[in-house]
């Protein structure tokens, strides 16, 4: 007789929830608010990882569903025109990078990531993806 077994792998209970250190102070308002919502959705624990900002998130959310740890990675940032570099560049190479990881199937990747065109901390756009 030939038996079979089903071995089922269990799915993850926890998400990576990566976050930009520039503009920390509104970024960590994501997080809170963020950490508030799915506590109320699920019993998941969240892994929170920083990185120095945004362009270094699609690398890390890339890196970290790979593991297979996780049943959602999540990443927040803010990218603004501030005169130094190429916002534009930045905040698109970040959204491609994360649709990037989203494609490959590696488990849930959202994206709370918010521009805006000066320095003053008034959100003109943010683009949620879950």
């Amino acid at each position: 007789m030939v038996s079979t077994s089903n071995t089922k792998q269990d799915s993850p209970k926890r998400i990576a929830f990566i976050q930009a250190s520039w503009h920390r102070d509104i970024v960590d308002q994501c997080k809170k608010s963020f950490l508030i919502e799915i506590a109320k959705l699920c019993d998941h624990a969240v892994d929170v990882i920083v990185v120095p900002g945004a362009f270094e998130i699609p690398l890390q959310a890339k890196l970290l569903a790979k593991t297979g740890q996780y049943a959602a990675v999540i990443a927040a940032g803010l990218v603004t025109d501030s005169g130094i570099y190429r916002h534009e560049f930045v905040a698109q190479s970040v959204v491609s990078g994360l649709m990037q990881v989203r494609a490959t199937g590696n488990r849930g990747a959202g994206i709370l990531c918010g521009t805006h065109s000066s320095p003053i901390p008034q959100l003109q756009r943010t683009q949620y993806l879950l």
